[in-house]
């Protein structure tokens, strides 16, 4: 399947040839298909030959004047020979490709009329077209991320790209360039379940598409936490062989490799985590991609080094949200409360919705300098601002109005009866019940649950507590 700049230059070649002796065709034509010139000599070649021109000065200097007088060549052509395939062909590609370069709704119900003759006089030769549907879907979506549309506007603008891929795989099923848009749409839409499967469909039509692996394997970690029990092994394992697909084929793709190291991050396996962040980073620095890193390091049980990275990224982008989240955290578990405390102070100051886990560790910290009163006017200051049921419970928990009974009858996954055994844990150890606290640590950790705060600080605590009285 060609897409609209490959059209264009192809149809030009065949300006030449004829469409009907194209070695690149997919099928021979049917057998009451009519076999004829893709082009017309005369005056309607010397247009054709103005139209390649225009279109070859159009893709050098992306000067829109240029794929406008190429049209003007092209639509003088076709009214020379309006039912000529090859003319109609050409025309369409460009005018497909000026409508997805101005976003030109306008242009969506003229492109069809040539792509009708095209398809009518030689259907083999127009399904190596871009379809239609699939040029307005890619230009509806374009314009829904503009800025300044209302959240009514984006949502309109979607269902009508979502509305016009649907079309397009139900026309052209074999079609993976559709089926890849489809799928990234339907992830947009936090529609999991179909993403997956349209990802898979387009996988399957083009398996050497480095992409499309990459789309599989984005979908594939966000339903790491959607199954019952909050954390889905085989979709971290599918996530990891996607990623590593993905980087087979495109071997210097930064962003494969940083969503290779999460992954490996929630399969336990940390050392190689590192390694794929440390390589998205020499490949293209960026804040993200240091975040990435000091994120793998914390992981790996190496906070300071982590602190490093944290830093870095804030450096490169000081208002980067992860990073800025990360690094109090890295500081805690490497027991720098003071530093820790100034940062999850920097992280909170103009956050109406911070993350509450950032809440529990900033008041654990507190505590652990003997800050208690300050972390009780903390943790009442952010009540009621949990997004989920559980994180308001764990407030209410440290807040004292939630018994441990209570807080262990609420827990409804296992993420969440892991998690019970650590905030528990915590408030043994801040009791120096250091027994306790070591247990409360070590079922915690038993049941691998990799890519939490709560893991990196319960490893770091039980290498500080040292081994168990005997």
């Amino acid at each position: 399947m060609l897409s609209i700049r490959t059209a264009i230059v192809v149809l030009g070649c065949l300006a030449f040839t004829g469409c009907a002796t194209d070695s690149t065709q997919d099928d021979e034509p049917a057998i009451h298909e009519e076999v004829r010139p893709a082009f017309p000599e005369g005056q309607s070649k010397k247009l054709i030959r103005a139209a390649q021109k225009y279109v070859k000065r159009y893709q050098e200097g992306q000067n829109i004047r240029d794929l406008d007088k190429a049209l003007d060549a092209l639509r003088n052509a076709e009214r020379l020979e309006p039912d000529d395939p090859g003319v109609n062909g050409l025309l369409y590609a460009v005018m497909a490709e000026k409508a997805t370069a101005q976003l030109d709704e306008a242009l969506l119900e003229e492109l069809k009329g040539p792509y009708d003759v095209a398809f009518r006089y030689a259907p083999t030769y127009a399904r190596n077209l871009p379809h239609p549907s699939r040029v307005a879907a890619e230009i509806y979506w374009r314009i829904s991320a503009r800025e300044g549309l209302s959240t009514e506007q984006e949502t309109a603008y979607e269902d009508k790209a979502i509305k016009a891929l649907r079309e397009a795989v139900r026309d052209r099923p074999a079609d993976a360039r559709a089926h890849y848009m489809l799928a990234r749409a339907y992830y947009h839409r936090d529609l999991n379940e179909l993403a997956l499967f349209e990802a898979q469909e387009a996988v399957r039509l083009a398996p050497e598409s480095a992409g499309g692996h990459y789309l599989l394997g984005k979908i594939h970690r966000d339903n790491v936490h959607r199954d019952d029990a909050c954390y889905d092994r085989a979709a971290v394992d599918a996530a990891v062989r996607a990623y590593k697909e993905a980087i087979r084929l495109a071997p210097a793709w930064p962003h494969a490799h940083r969503r290779l190291s999460v992954a490996f991050v929630h399969q336990g396996r940390f050392e190689l985590a590192v390694f794929q962040a440390r390589q998205a980073v020499e490949l293209h620095d960026s804040a993200l991609k240091r975040a990435t890193l000091g994120y793998t390091l914390l992981s790996a049980g190496r906070p300071e080094e982590a602190v490093k990275e944290f830093n870095e990224a804030l450096k490169q982008s000081s208002e980067h949200a992860w990073a800025q989240q990360m690094l109090p955290l890295a500081l805690f578990v490497a027991r720098r409360y003071d530093e820790a405390i100034a940062a999850y102070g920097r992280y909170l100051e103009d956050r109406d919705s911070p993350s509450i886990y950032a809440v529990l560790y900033y008041h654990l910290a507190l505590r652990h300098l003997g800050r208690d009163e300050e972390a009780h006017r903390l943790l009442a200051r952010h009540a009621g601002q949990a997004e989920k049921p559980w994180e308001e419970d764990l407030l209410a928990f440290y807040s004292g109005t939630l018994s441990p009974a209570q807080l262990r009858a609420r827990a409804e996954n296992d993420c969440q009866r892991s998690g019970l055994l650590f905030y528990m844990g915590y408030e043994r150890l801040l009791e120096d019940r250091t027994e306790e606290a070591r247990r409360g640590f070590e079922a915690h950790l038993r049941a691998n649950y990799y890519c939490y705060g709560s893991t990196y600080i319960a490893r770091a605590r039980l290498t500080q507590l040292g081994e168990p009285k005997r």
